[in-house]
Parts: C-alpha cells; structure tokens; sequence
C-alpha cells in the first residue's frame, strides 16, 4: 500500500508486505475470529514459526530475502533520484538493502543507518540463543560491512557500546541520539469526563508487548493480581501484543477479576486516547537491560504517573524515571512481595492521577524531542548548513 505524494507534500509513503507476513496475518486472523477452530489455527501458526525458523538456521546470517526483496523494489519505484538512504534498525534488513541498492547504483548513494534495536546480539531478532550463538560472526562482518560503508551513524545507547567494542575504528562516524518520541499529544482533546473522574477509581494502563524471553510479566501479573483482589476500584487494561493473550484472559477467568480487561491489539491513535483517559501508566522491565524500551519517552510525555516494575537495579529507565520524579519503581522480589504491593497502594493515595505539565517535562528530556534529534542530525550531517 502506498500513499502517493501530491503537489503539497514533501513526503510519499510506501510501504509492503511480504508473503511470510500475510500468511501469518490471515492465521493470526483465524485465531481470533473462533474459539471453535482456534486451537486448529494455532497449530498452524505453530508450524509456521518452525518452519521459518528451521529456514533462517542453515543460512549463514540471520536475514530474511524477501525482507530485502521487498525494500529494493520500493527503492526502484521511487521518482526522482536518491542522495540520501537512511535505513531504521529494526529490521536491518532495511540496512542490507539499502547497501545493495547503493552498489547496483555505482555508489552514488550515501547510507546513515538509524539504529536502535540491536541485531547479532537481539535475543527476539536472532530466535533462539543456539542460532545466535552461531551466526554471531557472520551477522557481526555483516555489520561491519554496512557500517563501513555508511557516511555517518545514527545511534542509540545500546548500540554505542556495541560499536565501541566490535569496531572501534567506527566509533567517529557516530551521531550518538536520545529517542525522539516526547511529543505533546496526550494534552489534546481532553474531554469533560476525564477532566471530572471521581478519584474514588483508579485506572491502570499498561501499553506494549509481552515476552518470556523479552520482557516476562509473570511477576506483574502475580502482583497485580493480588491488588485486584483486595482493590475493586482499580482496574488494570491491558493493550498487548506477543504470546500472553491467552495467558491474560486464563488469568482473568481463574480468578475471576472483572476489574482486569486485556483489549489486544489497538491502534496508535486509540492508544493515545487511552493514556489521556488513564489514571496511571504501567512499564514492565525488559530482561535484556542493554535494550532501552522507548515506551518510556512516550509515557513520560503523558505527564501521568508511571508504575515501574523492573527486573534488576542495573535497569537504565531507573535514571530517566529520576529526572521525571512522578514514578514508582517496584524491583522483582519474592521476599518483598507484600511490601511491593503496599508500595504501589501508597503511590496511588499520595499522588492521586497527579500530572506533571509537558513544559516541565520538555525542560528534563529537551534531547528527546524531534526537533533536537532532527536538528543535531542535519547539523552532523550538513556541517550546520541547515537547522529546523
């Protein structure tokens, strides 16, 4: 599907979808239309998996050829001439495509990678740690490949370490970045119901994916659990993707909570609606902490209160929380299990759907608003010859 540019934009939109990924949709569709041929369909979706994975294992790197396929064709249909590719990492087959079209054009074209999600060492990227294990050096010349070959290097705090280690000779082509997601657009449209919520009830809101080897939320749960319990007027929604669908609505039906409702997947928009409508916001710790979840810079825009439940007090989000000061940071503990519960208790009591105002919170993160990262990148880029 493509958004084609008219005389008034200076932008065109285009975008693809591969065969693997309809495939998996229309099965994922048949999963969630029926409960009497879900299991059947989930099966399949089991296979599908297998089968994908058992085919990315005899490759040499862990890259998808129609991934690639996909992004040169959409290259080679854009109008007019190219000077500047910038690939974003996730997927760095956007990476590989971008360095294969700027050979098919005689090097004429210039690369600067965006990069944030790693990718020899991404547990969700390389699927599982034997595959990882054994791909690390070719995916790792595969890097330096493209990175060698690129004008300058936009990055992220989890891929400056990593450059720093496995090509040093690199490290001054870097444009070291904050991410650019603290926008105001959760103080929009505010309606005369959430301005008027009784403070009698509180709502919870967690937004993102669900992952036993990314981001485990079993201990949330447990906890969150036992609050809903004890609690009727708190609820907790749920707007996830990844395998704990089905292990919410289990959780849900066993203990019976009418107070905890798991809504799937949404969109962004219906997203940004929810976080103006919710009292509090929930973040859940990655189990990888050299992977910073940018969800963070999206909640703190809100100005809400932030739950925080963290796997380790090595956590990097821990310093952002600081800065930000409206939060509450619960370390995984079954000794403190009880006093974690009491701690959230009396975070909502005290703070009571308190709101930090964007001014306040633009002054503590100034580095993550568009404007500055757009700004420091064409100023590395162009010696300061533009600014916005």
């Amino acid at each position: 599907m493509n958004v084609p540019n008219n005389n008034n934009s200076p932008y065109e939109i285009r975008s693809f979808t591969t065969k693997k990924q309809v495939r998996r949709n229309i099965i994922e569709y048949k999963i969630n239309k029926s409960k009497i041929t879900k299991r059947f369909y989930m099966i399949i979706l089991f296979f599908h998996k297998l089968y994908y994975l058992f085919k990315i294992f005899f490759k040499s790197t862990t890259i998808f050829d129609d991934l690639i396929k996909g992004y040169i064709n959409e290259l080679n249909n854009v109008n007019g001439s190219i000077d500047i590719i910038i690939p974003v990492c996730n997927p760095f087959e956007s990476l590989v495509a971008a360095f294969n079209f700027k050979c098919t054009e005689g090097n004429k074209i210039e690369i600067v990678p965006y990069l944030f999600d790693r990718f020899t060492h991404n547990k969700a990227t390389q699927w599982t740690a034997l595959n990882r294990l054994f791909k690390k050096r070719n995916n790792l010349r595969l890097e330096r490949k493209i990175l060698s070959n690129s004008k300058r290097i936009i990055v992220n705090d989890s891929w400056v370490n990593h450059i720093e280690k496995y090509f040093p000779q690199l490290a001054n082509k870097m444009i070291h970045v904050e991410h650019p997601l603290l926008i105001n657009y959760y103080s929009k449209n505010l309606s005369e119901e959430n301005i008027l919520k009784p403070l009698e009830s509180f709502s919870i809101l967690y937004a993102g994916g669900l992952d036993r080897k990314i981001r485990n939320p079993k201990y949330t749960f447990k906890l969150f659990i036992k609050l809903l319990q004890e609690h009727n007027n708190i609820s907790l929604n749920l707007y996830i993707k990844g395998n704990y669908k089905d292990y919410v609505d289990r959780l849900k039906h066993k203990n019976k909570l009418i107070n905890l409702n798991n809504f799937g997947l949404v969109s962004s928009k219906e997203i940004e609606q929810q976080i103006r409508e919710s009292s509090y916001l929930l973040l859940i710790g990655n189990n990888d902490l050299s992977q910073l979840q940018s969800k963070v810079y999206e909640y703190v825009s809100s100005g809400k209160p932030i739950i925080y439940i963290s796997k380790s007090y090595k956590d990097p989000i821990f310093n952002i929380l600081k800065q930000y000061q409206n939060y509450c940071v619960i370390f995984e503990s079954r000794k403190q299990f009880f006093k974690n519960i009491d701690i959230i208790m009396t975070f909502i009591t005290t703070t009571k759907n308190e709101k930090v105002p964007f001014e306040i919170v633009k002054k503590c993160f100034i580095e993550s608003t568009p404007e500055y990262v757009a700004n420091k990148i064409l100023k590395e880029l162009y010696k300061g010859e533009f600014s916005i």
